[in-house]
């Protein structure tokens, strides 16, 4: 039986900051959940569900402001999607940053999750230097999928840019980690999923955080994953250091995670399979705009006829009106 080197209920901190970290859509929000129902205040004012994340966010929004003004400041989107930049905080800033962390001592093990945070490592390790840091990673093609099935304008005019945005946060983690191995603990999103209680015994045990059981959260209706091997070739093309990324950072967590199959196909082939789609996708719109025609006629005729059928004088008034509004003409179309 191994014996841990820390012991949550003797020897953890009273108060301990726990940064939880990852890419945008990379499953920090289920993360973050899974440490509020293990006992951990990760805000008082929580960014709730949106388009993407039906289950909420569980997302600090004073960090997230603190660090969309930062952002925005040094003239980056407030979103945090930049493929090379690291924002400088001006000192009036850190100011409010130290005071954010300082309210929220006297809370025990606390802790936030804001993907931007990726881009402030180093800022944060000044301003919380006893902080603990757990970072989640998901394979890029997966992420970039997840940002076109969203509709992230900044994806849908410039798709490429998905990948070397991963590419970014991924890099700055790994340079991190590096640099504070004795302070991270780094899990891939596939692990988090299949076994939630390993990843919070190693929180417990190697980063000396104080924390419950992880409560059972996860919905794998709400996470698309691909296995093909297509979309991993088309981000090997565009972006391979991505992938030398991924497999690092797989390293490190020690993911023994399936690898999606090599279908071996080159990229005139995904070229080609792509046009396939596309015809067989203007072929289904063509048929679904057919019957969206003729639904609309249909529906015209039954306008009409209902109409001519309240003009007649043998009816009741108020059935003729109710005909005449269904119809879509003057609820009065005779006299009472």
């Amino acid at each position: 039986m191994s014996i841990s080197l820390f012991s949550a209920a003797t020897t953890a901190p009273a108060s301990r900051a726990v940064v939880i970290g990852g890419m945008h859509r990379s499953g920090t929000s289920l993360l973050a959940s899974l440490f509020e129902g293990a006992g951990v205040s990760v805000g008082d004012r929580l960014l709730g569900h949106g388009n993407g994340n039906e289950a909420g966010h569980f997302e600090d929004l004073d960090f997230q402001e603190f660090h969309e003004r930062v952002l925005v400041g040094n003239g980056l989107s407030a979103e945090g999607f930049t493929a090379d930049a690291v924002p400088v905080v001006p000192e009036a800033l850190r100011v409010e940053a130290t005071r954010l962390a300082e309210v929220r001592q006297h809370r025990g093990t606390w802790g936030w999750k804001d993907p931007r945070t990726i881009l402030f490592l180093d800022f944060w390790a000044e301003i919380l230097p006893d902080a603990r840091y757990v970072f989640v990673f998901r394979r890029p093609w997966e992420v970039a999928d997840s940002f076109f099935r969203r509709g992230d304008p900044a994806f849908v005019f410039n798709p490429p840019h998905a990948a070397r945005v991963w590419l970014h946060y991924n890099r700055l983690i790994l340079q991190f980690v590096a640099r504070h191995r004795d302070r991270c603990l780094i899990r891939e999103m596939t692990q988090v999923v299949a076994d939630p209680r390993e990843v919070f015994a190693a929180v417990r045990d190697r980063l000396g955080v104080a924390v419950g059981e992880p409560p059972d959260r996860y919905r794998a209706e709400l996470l698309h994953t691909t296995a093909d091997g297509v979309h991993s070739r088309l981000v090997a093309a565009s972006c391979p250091e991505a992938i030398d990324v991924y497999l690092r950072l797989r390293e490190l967590a020690g993911s023994t995670a399936a690898l999606p199959v090599d279908v071996t196909v080159s990229l005139a082939d995904l070229a080609v399979m792509q046009w396939a789609r596309s015809s067989r996708m203007e072929q289904d719109n063509a048929a679904v705009r057919r019957e969206w025609v003729g639904q609309q006629a249909a529906l015209t005729d039954l306008r009409t006829s209902l109409t001519d059928l309240a003009r007649r004088p043998e009816l009741d008034p108020t059935v003729a009106r109710q005909l005449a509004e269904l119809g879509g003409a003057p609820a009065t179309l005779r006299a009472a």
